[in-house]
């Protein structure tokens, strides 16, 4: 799964939205006793089992709905986002009269295919958020 975070980051953050998408090849496949595919079985969104593999719910979240949520929490104010933001820049205006947008700098991470900062609290300032294409 991590693989397709890196690789999220990489296609959305390539200038201009040249990259339209990504196809993963033989998804479906599944290991064969006898059959030959090629190594593709083992790079496929299901388990030997049968069952489907977390790689499958993160190449999904590619294209979900880019919405940011806040949260409040003991540290301060929480930011997430999907995975289909990985090449976006949080940004942040004091005052939306005046549009003056300035990337946030604090450490982003990653759970699973949600990306998250937190913004340290009792600075007093009001803040506006967006994410912003690359």
């Amino acid at each position: 799964m991590q693989y397709v975070v890196a690789l999220a980051q990489v296609l959305k953050g390539v200038p201009g939205g040249k990259v339209l998408g990504a196809f993963w090849w033989g998804a479906e496949y599944q290991y064969l006793q006898g059959v030959n595919l090629g190594g593709c079985e083992n790079r496929s969104f299901f388990g030997g089992g049968g069952d489907l593999l977390p790689v499958a719910d993160a190449f999904g979240q590619l294209e979900a709905p880019l919405l940011l949520s806040a949260s409040l929490t003991d540290a301060g104010l929480r930011l997430s986002w999907p995975l289909s933001g990985a090449g976006s820049s949080l940004m942040m205006a004091t005052n939306l009269a005046l549009s003056h947008w300035l990337p946030v700098t604090n450490f982003v991470q990653t759970t699973g295919t949600v990306f998250s900062t937190i913004l340290p609290g009792s600075t007093g300032a009001v803040g506006f958020y967006r994410l912003q294409a690359n």
